[in-house]
């Protein structure tokens, strides 16, 4: 019921047996907003790469809202509503109903199943690829997002917070709600943009099909 979902969104609902001793054997925890990933005892200069991609849903967070407020695009605004808030609650419930532990080797205690980071990544990627070319956007910019977020799920297997299984997991998760998400966009919201972006006032740069997209 909510008293088990509920203690599924804390540290320790997924804990492997060494939790109970209070330290993890494998290296410790660099606690990051949204993104914690494990440090390893013995890091390679691979760990170090990965652990950059680790920290990337930070990043994308801290850079989303800066975007929106500056462009003030209604565009802008529903991918940040996706990162923000569409992922999210696409993962809980289902790392609450697999219940799996991560791999050996990791030093988060939270569920694995499936990996957050490979959701949030891999649907900001589908639909930086679907939908930045239909609004406007540069090639390179593009390519900068999808080279800025593919490598994700590997850097959750290499530093061992998440096993293939997992990152596979959520990368198909994340592509499935990404396509759901365009096909909303384009057939509900953007049909609607000059109505919606007046009402929230914000600047209808999405409704391409109605000639009203301006280019990057």
């Amino acid at each position: 019921g909510l008293k088990r979902f509920a203690a599924m969104m804390f540290e320790g609902s997924c804990a492997p047996a060494w939790h109970a001793a209070g330290s993890c054997p494998h290296g410790h925890v660099v606690h990051v907003p949204f993104s914690d990933f494990t440090w390893p005892q013995n890091p390679s200069w691979l760990d170090v790469i990965a652990a950059f991609y680790s920290s990337m849903p930070l990043v994308i967070l801290v850079m989303l809202p800066v975007w929106v407020a500056f462009r003030r695009g209604l565009h802008h605004a529903a991918v940040f509503l996706y990162v923000s808030f569409g992922s999210v609650l696409i993962m809980w419930p289902l790392k609450v109903y697999f219940h799996q532990m991560r791999p050996e080797g990791s030093c988060l205690t939270s569920c694995g199943m499936p990996s957050g980071h490979s959701i949030q990544s891999m649907g900001l990627a589908t639909l930086a690829f679907c939908e930045f070319p239909l609004q406007g956007f540069n090639t390179q910019v593009t390519l900068m997002v999808l080279v800025a977020l593919l490598p994700v799920p590997w850097a959750r297997v290499q530093l061992r917070d998440h096993s293939v299984e997992q990152v596979v997991a959520g990368g198909v998760v994340g592509f499935l709600s990404a396509m759901v998400y365009f096909v909303f966009l384009r057939y509900v919201v953007w049909t609607r943009a000059p109505r919606l972006s007046k009402t929230l006032n914000l600047i209808d740069d999405c409704s391409p099909r109605y000639g009203s997209c301006k280019q990057r």
